[in-house]
């Protein structure tokens, strides 16, 4: 038995200088971290106050943010109206009188009709107000597509200026070193946490083998 409580104490000692070395590396690893973190903002700080220096990027920044609160605007619309649209159309095409003057033509061009069948249809327009009711469902039926195609629009050319911001910001930002000191903070942010992975695993271990210790000294 003494021998085994001397090996559990060797055991103990070596996880304990274990221990106490993962600790003083997370340590450091976090202090390292903490500076290039410090450095990274600086940097960010340094290309922001550039970007704001440049009076065209900030017109075109001021531009992308409206268009962006235009675009959110209309789409919000366009839902608005598709679910008006599915509220609405079944009425207009469950109308018997009303499907009979539109598939006709009336009020078009495209209406031939003469005679009789002209003023009986001429009567049936009025009595269902055909002229209001074809103008409310025109709308139903054409403006989704139409704002989907003006919302269309306008995305690409948002797009467009977003692109020019984008490689606007991307030459200021290498200029000044940024992507160099994101790659450093995204490296030591993995080294820290492999070395807290490592501490934290030493730490069970050692809690656990004094646990076995204390178990196996009173017995």
């Amino acid at each position: 038995k003494e021998d085994e409580d001397q090996s559990l104490q060797q055991e103990l000692k070596q996880l304990q200088e274990n221990r106490t070395a993962t600790e003083k590396a997370l340590v450091e690893a976090t202090n390292v971290l903490d500076e290039a973190i410090l450095e990274q903002n600086e940097v960010s700080a340094v290309v922001e106050k550039r970007l704001q220096e440049d009076t065209h990027f900030v017109e075109l920044a001021d531009r992308a943010a409206i268009a962006e609160v235009t675009l959110e605007r209309a789409e919000l619309n366009l839902h608005e109206i598709d679910q008006d649209a599915a509220r609405k159309l079944p009425s207009y095409q469950a109308s018997t009188l009303f499907q009979y003057l539109y598939d006709r033509g009336y009020g078009e061009t495209r209406y031939r009709s003469r005679g009789l069948t002209r003023r009986i249809d001429r009567w049936l327009a009025r009595y269902i107000d055909f002229t209001k009711a074809r103008q409310g469902y025109d709308f139903l039926k054409q403006t989704p597509d139409q704002m989907r195609k003006i919302i269309a629009d306008d995305r690409r050319s948002l797009n467009i200026v977003m692109e020019e911001l984008e490689r606007k910001r991307d030459r200021v930002a290498n200029a000044q070193g940024l992507p160099e000191k994101i790659n450093l903070t995204e490296r030591f942010t993995e080294d820290r946490q492999q070395c807290l992975q490592t501490a934290n695993f030493i730490s069970e271990v050692f809690s656990i083998v004094v646990l076995f210790f204390t178990v196996l000294s009173s017995s």
